[in-house]
């Protein structure tokens, strides 16, 4: 072979394309640590080789013409014309934008909402033609109009409350930082609700303003005001007695635009139905509702815009508090504080504390979010301290400065300090943390930020690692009315940029929505024979491109459907089973799961910290062999599953054996992997497989707390890796019947198990308790990861995870104050607990017989 030949070719895993590097293919990693033969394909490097097209001018046109754009064309160019005419030497010049912090990264951040036109901000300010917000000492203050469109009706709650008495109806107004009041919440006086259709409140009609106890002067940036449509019973406003008072719709909006200027004049806000305002729920009026109550409200106005002036630092480094001696208590107190996880909730006293003594922690990275959290961003002074102290804090890793992006830290700048932290993972460590800087998107206050921006770069920097799931994680949610704008900016953004990758979306795009119609057919049908008579038909006039990729992964190239191996499953859902010829000649089939009418949110999320946990115990030499299968969702309740080959579900291999009498005979299992590994060697190295696998899966759903564990969804390959699948339940949901709770187990580790292992006494079993042990304590160590990781996803509208309360779980399974060798106690009584729980086996035949 010629040099030239040898130099433009390479290899690739067989039936797999994308621009990846070759050891970042999970089969290469797989294939090593399970000694497999490597297949690799030699094939063309024009082939291999993709354009990454950064072409992003476009982007700030695109995301720059939203949210509230109330300037109109006369008034900026004659801002334009005025700006022009002030020179660099002008003493009214504003000073620099503050510098952070250093970045390793190449990529270049698009401009920040907090840096974005401040020059031509002061410039205005200072020109005369604005009036900036410091100016303004007055009280904030705000005119309840009325409300139109009132509806009881739809709240089952007051329906049945006022079916017979006359209701009464108020306005609660609160203001918002970072998910804190700032301010005590105002009311409206409690009135009958005379007419449905147009109500206006009598405080409108006298000209009465209601004031809040902060000055305009005061409102930090990210401010928000949350209404919320209560009726009640007669009497004084009281929404502490919620049988006295239902809310009965809310809304958001945030004080200061994305170009800077405060919020005035009258506001027309289409609520949404039910429950008080989330202080970080949406900004956006209800577009989805045909005929929303409807508030009407009216903002003070000036004689000039107000603007925000954002804070700048001096220059200077941070102001030492004047020294005071330290009593022991208060010592040990503030490094409690200071080592807590993100969980803890700080009180006044705790805040006061951390903020007197915030120099002494700045060379822990760990402490930078709990400084944050004691700042009063209503005061100016520590604002700026906060800023000053951004910059002497000890870096923090890429994965601490997730925590920043959680709704509680809204202030701009701090959340582009944290992007720029960020912007230092790796293509392969950003796409793994991809599920949650996605869903912290609807924690920005506007639809331009620095997330937006390292978002859509890297995306369009690295497609097939960052990109494509990029995608599909903004087109899963396009039903969601909350965000459906924002991502559809951004999605519309990412497709206007990604060059020719876009026709390889639009092709997957095009398959899923055939299957869809295919999937919906096949559960219209009555019969087993009719249903069987629907897929194929559809599967057979299906019109697929010649090469497209899977969504599941991009690596997954597929060229049709093998219709005589596709068939639906007889789950409740009826998924299909489609297998997919493969692309790639000589590669084999590919198979999936293709599920319509499944929340697959919680699968993800669950599949994704496993993951992240396989990869932390890798890193600590612990390989564990583990198999999350790769889920993806394609749209609201669409979307598809890997099926891992060659494995079967627990209680299939039961079934197979003799149903009941085999789930009580313990060798079942012994048998099984004994017929699949017929020599001493294979079945050694198959209980070897088993043994690290099933301790990985009890440690990670012991931590998750994943629920619902019964033999069907628990399953072993041939080779002997034991994984779990369908993670309906977490968080220690456990299923209960009649009120009683089903699963007492602390996690799932059976006789059967035990048999495999080898029993009680063997060195098999010392070496899974240890294996145990330290995989749980390894994880131990990265507590904070993990609540950050679910904290994240709060945002997300999966069922059970709702609050911060529903994080507690976790938190106390992880034990962060236990010492390892407590830990480790601990779980290895959990492992007998286990072992000897019966409830495990009832339930197994209590499904084996409905099933």
């Amino acid at each position: 072979m010629g040099e030239r030949t040898v130099s433009s070719h390479g290899y690739k895993p067989s039936g797999k394309d994308g621009d990846f590097v070759l050891l970042d293919y999970d089969y290469i990693r797989q294939c090593i640590s399970k000694q497999q033969i490597i297949e690799l394909t030699f094939t063309d490097n024009a082939i291999l080789k993709q354009q990454a097209e950064n072409n992003v001018s476009f982007i700030d046109k695109l995301l720059d013409t939203t949210d509230f754009d109330s300037d109109d064309e006369d008034e900026q160019q004659q801002q334009q014309q005025q700006d022009e005419q002030l020179t660099p030497n002008n003493t009214n010049t504003p000073p620099s934008p503050p510098t952070l912090s250093p970045t390793s990264s190449t990529l270049q951040l698009l401009p920040s909402v907090s840096t974005l036109g401040i020059q031509h901000q002061l410039a205005s300010a200072m020109g005369g033609r604005r009036l900036p917000i410091t100016k303004v000492n007055r009280l904030f203050r705000v005119k309840v109009v009325g409300i139109r469109n009132i509806n009881i009706q739809r709240n089952e709650d007051a329906k049945a409350k006022f079916v017979d008495r006359q209701p009464h109806g108020f306005i609660m107004v609160e203001l918002y930082h970072g998910g804190q009041l700032i301010s005590n919440p105002v009311f409206t006086p409690n009135v009958p609700l005379t007419n449905f259709d147009t109500f206006n409140f009598p405080d409108w009609e006298r000209d009465v303003w209601i004031p809040f106890n902060i000055s305009i002067r005061s409102l930090p940036r990210a401010t928000r005001a949350c209404f919320t449509f209560y009726v009640s019973t007669e009497g004084v406003p009281d929404i502490s007695d919620g049988s006295k008072s239902i809310p009965l719709g809310w809304a958001n909006c945030q004080l200061i635009d994305h170009k800077g200027c405060l919020r005035t004049g009258p506001v027309a806000f289409r609520l949404w139905d039910d429950g008080r305002a989330n202080p970080i729920g949406t900004c956006i009026d209800n577009l989805s509702a045909k005929t929303p109550t409807v508030l009407l409200v009216e903002f003070e106005t000036f004689v000039k815009p107000v603007i925000f002036v954002p804070h700048y630092t001096d220059g200077q480094p941070s102001i030492n508090s004047p020294s005071r001696k330290m009593d022991v208590a208060d010592a040990r107190k503030l490094n409690s504080l200071m080592q807590s996880d993100p969980l803890v909730t700080l009180t006044p006293e705790d805040k006061k504390l951390i903020y007197q003594s915030r120099h002494i922690y700045t060379s822990v990275p760990k402490s930078l979010s709990k400084f944050l959290m004691s700042v009063n961003w209503v005061e100016v002074d520590q604002t700026l301290e906060a800023y000053r102290l951004l910059n002497e804090w000890a870096s923090l890793k890429p994965v601490q400065a997730l925590e920043l992006l959680d709704a509680k830290f809204s202030d701009s700048n701090v959340r582009s300090y944290a992007i720029r932290a960020l912007n230092k993972f790796t293509d392969a460590e950003f796409s793994d943390y991809l599920l949650q800087l996605v869903q912290v998107l609807k924690y920005e206050p506007y639809h331009r930020s620095d997330l937006t921006g390292i978002l859509l770069q890297r995306a369009l920097s690295n497609r097939s690692r960052i990109g494509h799931p990029f995608f599909w994680f903004l087109k899963a949610e396009l039903d969601t009315p909350e965000i459906e704008e924002r991502y559809g900016l951004l999605l519309e953004g990412y497709l206007r940029s990604c060059g020719s990758y876009r026709q390889e979306l639009t092709k997957q795009d095009s398959v899923i929505n055939q299957l869809l119609i295919v999937a919906n057919s096949v559960k219209a049908a009555h019969s087993s024979a009719d249903k069987k008579k629907a897929l194929t038909d559809g599967l057979s006039k299906l019109k697929l491109p010649d090469r497209f990729q899977l969504p599941l992964d991009p690596r997954w190239e597929a060229k049709g459907l093998i219709v005589e191996k596709c068939r639906y499953m007889d789950s409740k859902k009826l998924p299909l089973w489609l297998v997919f010829e493969n692309a790639e000649p000589y590669a084999k089939p590919l198979t999936v799961i293709f599920k319509v009418g499944d929340d697959l949110r919680q699968d993800i999320l669950t599949l994704q910290v496993i993951r992240i946990m396989d990869k932390i115990w890798k890193s600590a030499g612990l390989d564990l062999r583990l198999q999350p299968y790769k889920c993806v969702a394609t749209g609201d309740g669409v979307g598809m599953l890997e099926v891992v080959l060659n494995a079967n579900t627990i209680a299939n291999i039961n079934k197979d054996a003799g149903g009941t009498g085999a789930i009580l005979e313990e060798k079942t299992l012994v048998n099984w992997l004994r017929e699949c590994n017929p020599t001493e060697a294979e079945y050694n190295k198959a209980v070897e497989t088993f043994i690290l696998s099933c301790a990985g899966y009890v440690v990670a759903t012991y931590v998750l707390g994943i629920g619902d564990r019964h033999a069907d969804n628990i399953m072993m390959t041939r080779a002997g890796h034991l994984f779990h699948i369908d993670f309906g339940h977490f968080l220690g949901n456990y299923k209960k019947k009649y009120g009683f709770k089903r699963e007492r187990a602390p996690f799932i580790f059976t006789p059967q198990y035990m048999a495999i292992v080898g029993g009680k006494d063997s060195d098999n079993f010392n070496f899974f308790v240890q294996t145990c042990c330290l995989a749980y304590n390894t994880l131990r160590k990265h507590t904070d990861l993990f609540i950050n990781l679910f904290q994240l996803m709060l945002s997300t509208g999966i069922p059970e995870l709702q609050h911060e309360d529903d994080i507690d779980y976790l938190r106390n399974a992880l034990a962060p104050d236990s010492s390892d060798t407590v830990a480790a106690k601990e779980f290895t009584n959990n492992i007998h607990v286990a072992l000897n729980t019966k409830t495990v086996l009832l339930n197994d035949i209590f499904h084996n017989w409905a099933h």
